[in-house]
Parts: C-alpha cells; structure tokens; sequence
C-alpha cells in the first residue's frame, strides 16, 4: 500500500470522517505522519499552524526495544512514558496494547525517532474491515486521535471473518492441499480472489487443521495477509489482467 504525503495534505482540507486504511498500525499511522513532516519542512500557512497546534511531533530514542507487556497497566506505561502518548483510553486488552505498542515502536525506529504521534489511543468497535485509524480531519476535536478496532482482537469475530474467506457457503474448504507436498492446489482465482504465497498458504491450513488450538495472532496475521494480497491482486489485475489470469 503507497502513501502519499502530498496527496495527503492536498486532501486535509475536505475531509469530514477519518482516513482509514485496512492493513496494520503503521499504515495507519504513515499517512498523518508523512503529511506532518512534509507540512513541517514547508510553511503552508493556516493549515501548518493547525498542524502544529493539534499535532503532537515527539523526538523519541532513535532506536526502541520493544518488550512485551506482562499487565494491561505496563503497557499502558510504556505507551505514555516511552512513546510519549499522552493519552490511553479505557478497555485495552493485554493482547491489544501489546500489538499497538509493537506496531508503534516499528514506524518510529522507521523514523529514527522523530515522528507525529497520536495524542490519544483509543480501542472502540469501529468498521469491519479497518483495523486502525487515525482522525486525519484538522478541523476535528478528535483530530491525532488513533482507534483501535477491537474486532480484532475477538476470537469469535475473526473465526467468522476467516470462515467466510476460507470456506463456500456449502462448508467445503476453498484451498485444497495436494498430498505429495503439502502445497495448496490453486483453485479457479475469481472464486478465491487471491493467490497465496508459503506463509500464507501455512497459515490457511493452521486453520483449516485446528482452528480452535490457533493463537489469536496468528488468526489476525492471516486476515491482514489475505486484505493485503486481495488489495494487490487487485491493481495486479487491472494493470496486468493476462498476466494474473495465467498466474
């Protein structure tokens, strides 16, 4: 997925609900953020002294080590004392705090530290398919602000999302594997809408094999990696329809 901090700034303006995207922390996170350095480093008038009166620019450790958190409460302290976040709404979970702060730590060793950070997390049910997103509206009184979308982090919720990806509505199984190698026998792309690669391809038959006795983050792994080759495939497809169609 691109992001374009030009694109970004050129569009602020207009904005009346947040900017989303579907896949991971950082990419949520990489938008707000490119448009606040760019704004930055060029004086845009109105706009960067909204930008600099909502936004929270933070000079962080050039490089974090990040280490999970025992308790809710140490997570939440990491956040607020090493991320420099001033905010952590209520209701996070161990498993939650620990992927936000995970995610976090990754854009801002990215950034060597110096990097727009949220002033406030929050962790809410929002849209099916976003997993994070950051209120992108400078004219917002949530404007900074990063959701958490605790669908993500629910067992039965993502059970369901993966059963409908992986399964026809008959049950029967979308992938087969071959029993010489184990590697998926690629059924026809415009039923399944996406071509798997090995660590993919493992993640579907944890799933398939013992859905119940697969860990929650592997469950998680597995629907961002299957939005994120949908979304490829996709501009594959429109760009290269012959090519993908042999594929």
């Amino acid at each position: 997925m691109e992001f374009s901090a030009e694109k970004t700034i050129k569009k602020e303006k207009g904005l009346s609900k947040w900017q989303k995207w579907t896949i991971g922390l950082g990419s949520a996170l990489a938008g707000i953020i490119a448009a606040g350095v760019l704004i930055r480093k060029h004086e845009t008038g109105k706009l960067t002294k909204l930008y600099n009166e909502k936004m929270q620019f933070v000079n962080l450790a050039e490089k974090i080590d990040f280490k999970e958190a025992k308790t809710v409460d140490e997570g939440i302290k990491f956040a607020k004392e090493v991320l420099k976040i001033g905010e952590v709404g209520d209701g996070f979970t161990l498993d939650a705090i620990n992927y936000v702060n995970k995610g976090l730590v990754d854009v801002a060793n990215a950034n060597k530290g110096h990097l727009f950070m949220p002033k406030k997390l929050i962790f809410e049910e929002l849209e099916e398919d976003v997993s994070a997103q950051v209120c992108g509206n400078v004219y917002s009184n949530r404007f900074g602000e990063f959701a958490i979308n605790k669908r993500f982090f629910d067992t039965k919720v993502l059970d369901e999302k993966l059963k409908k990806i992986l399964f026809y509505s008959d049950g029967k199984q979308k992938f087969k594997f071959s029993n010489k190698d184990g590697e998926i026998d690629i059924p026809m792309l415009l039923n399944v809408g996406m071509v798997p690669d090995k660590k993919c391809e493992s993640l579907i038959k944890q799933f398939y094999e013992n859905s119940a006795g697969m860990n929650i983050a592997d469950k998680r792994k597995l629907v961002h990696t299957i939005s994120a080759h949908n979304e490829a495939l996709n501009g594959q497809f429109e760009r290269f329809p012959l090519d993908t169609l042999k594929k």
